[in-house]
């Protein structure tokens, strides 16, 4: 039942910042017009719009523990398999590298008879350590790239459906941190373009629904490692307010907030108007130091770049 419930609500959490923007106008216009009652009515309903992202928000103290962390610069891409094109993967591998990340996410990798590992990897000499998912579907494969090094890789596939997770070990200079790779169901709008509106609604509704039983398996995945240093990453292709997001980020913090517009950006180029899908998740004590949405071209996600200190 949560999980209908959720569903139904996610074509709600598409509009929650829109929501929220309109709820601070109309906010605003009371407050100018003195109706204290109203103001007060709609300044509480913005605070309750607001706790399922504040309850997100990792307030870190400057300085703590600076002389005994590690850092750890994270990029998490769908990379849309490359577009099947090797001038692709040498474009965004350059984007990425660029970054000088420590960590490198992939979805959306390619199956292996249409653009192998090794063509990948020759791309990534500087990254000893790679895991992928073990089943090769067609499409949304995984794939992780480490400078650190790499253990207990652990591959979790969902029913009927091409979307996974994957899980892996990363010692961090001693420190163990617990990573998850992350594609969570397609929404697969496009996939009914022939249907009506009500059609599309359903499909919507219908991924929905499996994307959150998806997110209650991830979830209690991830709330069995407890006492580690977990960060999840992926294309979640859900907001920040939906319920799958929720299920998932329970107890952990996003890494948007430490640039808070990033909460409010698209991570599909060609629909601007849609929220943020893409994410990053981290647990304490793991402190996030910045967060960078890039925008490349060749897949319709932008990049995520995150620094991170691991203690």
């Amino acid at each position: 039942m949560g999980g209908t419930f959720g569903a139904y609500m996610e074509l709600l959490a598409l509009c929650g910042f829109y929501v929220l923007a309109a709820d601070f106008v109309v906010l605003v216009v009371h407050v100018l017009q003195r109706q204290w009652k109203l103001g007060l009515a709609d300044l509480l309903a913005l605070l309750f719009a607001l706790f399922p992202l504040v309850c997100h928000l990792h307030v870190r103290w400057s300085g703590a523990d600076e002389h005994d962390s590690a850092k750890l610069k994270v990029v998490s891409w769908n990379v849309g398999n490359f577009s099947l094109k090797s001038e692709c993967l040498d474009d965004l591998s350059k984007v990425m590298l660029s970054e000088e990340p420590d960590i490198i996410c992939l979805q959306e990798r390619p199956h292996q008879h249409l653009m192998s590992k090794k063509t990948i990897e020759s791309r990534f000499p500087d990254y000893p350590y790679i895991a992928y998912n073990d089943r090769e579907d067609e499409v949304l494969n995984l794939m992780v790239l480490s400078k650190y090094p790499l253990s207990g890789l652990s591959n979790h596939y969902f029913a009927d459906s091409y979307n996974k997770y994957m899980s892996v070990d990363v010692d961090v200079d001693g420190r163990r941190l617990r990573l998850y790779n992350v594609h969570l169901q397609t929404t697969g709008v496009t996939d009914v373009a022939g249907a009506n509106l009500i059609g599309k609604i359903g499909s919507f509704i219908d991924n929905a629904q499996i994307r959150c039983q998806q997110a209650r398996q991830l979830s209690a995945d991830i709330h069995s490692q407890s006492g580690s240093n977990v960060m999840v990453c992926g294309d979640f292709n859900t907001p920040a307010y939906s319920s799958s997001f929720q299920t998932v980020s329970r107890g952990m913090y996003d890494a948007s907030w430490s640039r808070m517009f990033s909460l409010l950006q698209s991570s599909y180029s060609v629909s601007s108007f849609l929220p943020k899908i893409d994410h990053i998740l981290f647990s304490e004590p793991i402190a996030c130091l910045d967060y960078q949405l890039r925008e490349f071209g060749w897949t319709d996600h932008k990049m995520q770049c995150a620094v991170f200190k691991i203690n």
